[in-house]
């Protein structure tokens, strides 16, 4: 599953919420988070959040615009993330929160999240991806379902369809 949508609308509560339903359901689950980090209401990072672990380390902090660009990433945090992914597969439930501009346009960052997207060494996947991003995405995985976000209040239930799908 290819998961997009504006900024904000919930992408990765829908993936915290499938991962925690697939734990519940004696899923093995694998892959990475990134929760946005507010600080008083505002905005301020990411997070990277292991979810075989539970580990979370901060993976960006954000500049607001006219700032470009828009996250400065930690690349000892980048480097971390990626460890985990390389150890990601076999899994229940992937989870790849999120693949950008530096995976799929420049060849950067969690590189390891796109091997194991692509070995299929798994029930299920979830791969966030930008809207703007998409045509890459659906070039190099044409079998997997685009899945545009409109509402927060869509993730139970999604998740929980998907999951009962993928059993």
């Amino acid at each position: 599953m290819i998961i997009t949508g504006w900024r904000g609308i919930g992408k990765t509560s829908l993936c915290r919420v499938a991962a925690d339903l697939a734990r519940d359901a004696g899923w093995t689950v694998r892959g990475v988070c990134s929760p946005t980090r507010f600080e008083n209401g505002r905005k301020q990072g990411k997070d990277a959040l292991d979810l075989s672990t539970q580990q979370q380390r901060p993976l960006a902090a954000y500049a607001p615009p006219p700032a470009d660009p828009e996250w400065i990433l930690d690349p000892e945090a980048l480097a971390w993330g990626d460890a985990a992914f390389r150890s990601a597969v076999p899994a229940d439930l992937l989870v790849v929160d999120e693949l950008g501009p530096y995976e799929l346009e420049h060849g950067q960052g969690w590189l390891s999240a796109l091997r194991a997207l692509d070995s299929a060494q798994y029930r299920l996947a979830l791969a966030v991806v930008r809207p703007e991003l998409i045509p890459i995405a659906r070039q190099r995985w044409p079998h997997g379902e685009i899945i545009t976000l409109w509402s927060a209040a869509q993730a139970p239930g999604l998740a929980a369809a998907w999951l009962a799908a993928a059993a």
